[in-house]
């Protein structure tokens, strides 16, 4: 792989990040989802290239853009999963509040269907 197509990789792959990231912000969670597809391509080719000699003969400023776009993923990533599990818990809740709202109809109802 070129250098700078391995330096364009993950210059890529933190602003797919970034983007979605953005998109759980806003709650777009269908945008999230297509984003994601494009994430899990720059992530294989990433992985499937994986030979870390390639890294070490760049120069040194080359290594720091790298380490800067991987700093970017990660801290996005961590957002991103908060974001998510914070989703996650409010759905939950929300699912709840259902099931107890139509548990209490029901209720209600056979109490209608004695009088």
């Amino acid at each position: 792989m070129k250098i700078s197509l391995l330096l364009n990789q993950y210059e890529q792959l933190s602003l797919v990040t970034e983007k979605m990231l953005q998109m759980a912000r806003n709650e777009q969670w269908d945008s999230l989802l297509d984003w994601q597809a494009k994430y899990q391509q720059l992530s294989d080719d990433l992985m499937g290239y994986g030979d870390i000699n390639a890294i070490e003969q760049l120069t040194q400023p080359q290594q720091e853009m790298i380490l800067i776009a991987i700093k970017n993923i990660l801290n996005c990533q961590q957002q991103l999963s908060q974001l998510i599990n914070a989703q996650h818990t409010k759905l939950g809740q929300l699912i709840g509040e259902q099931v107890i709202q139509r548990s209490q109809i029901q209720d209600y109802h056979q109490v209608a269907s004695l009088i």
